[in-house]
């Protein structure tokens, strides 16, 4: 895997190389630079790497539901993401103080944002895959990108892959309440 922070200013996106697997590959020309994978089908702890840097991210508590992001194999957090009570934003806290915005940025949940606390965009992703067509269907993929006030920081690489974590964590929420709904008559 070459590192991801080579790759900043260029097309990324993330892709889902098995449709029925929870692995997830950040790409820029077929050239992986970050990955995302769940321990378990059903499970929210999920393993990303990049930059030669392995992190654990899970999802906590029922009543005040959060995500933890830790050094792989240590049980201090270096974030916290805390959602809002509509669950489309919330906010991701580093320990040193840095705080970033996670957003749904549209109502049909195609596009989503990591915003500074002033409100600039640093990092947008949209829903779709690189190629397209009907065999990327039951994929989740998007195209990712990297303002240039986003490559400033030093987080962006976490952030990155932070970020997809949410969205894929809110597609499975999204996708668990309609099922819910479809079944009760």
């Amino acid at each position: 895997m070459e590192p991801l922070a080579d790759h900043l200013a260029e097309e990324l996106y993330w892709t889902q190389p098995k449709a029925m697997h929870r692995s997830y590959e950040l790409q820029t020309a077929d050239i992986v630079v970050g990955t995302l994978e769940f321990e378990t089908a059903f499970g929210s702890r999920a393993t990303a790497r990049a930059n030669g840097e392995a992190w654990s991210l899970k999802r906590m508590g029922f009543f005040r539901p959060h995500v933890t992001v830790r050094n792989a194999g240590s049980d201090d957090d270096l974030a916290v993401y805390r959602p809002k009570w509509t669950g489309t934003e919330g906010e991701l806290a580093f320990r040193g103080g840095a705080i970033f915005t996670w957003t749904v940025a549209n109502f049909w949940a195609t596009r989503y944002e990591i915003k500074e606390s002033s409100g600039l965009t640093l990092i947008e992703y949209k829903s779709g895959g690189k190629d397209g067509g009907l065999k990327d269907f039951f994929r989740s993929q998007a195209h990712v990108t990297i303002t240039e006030i986003g490559r400033r920081y030093p987080q962006v690489g976490l952030l990155v892959l932070t970020g997809w974590y949410l969205i894929l964590l809110q597609q499975s929420d999204a996708a668990a309440a309609a099922a819910a709904a479809s079944g009760a008559d």
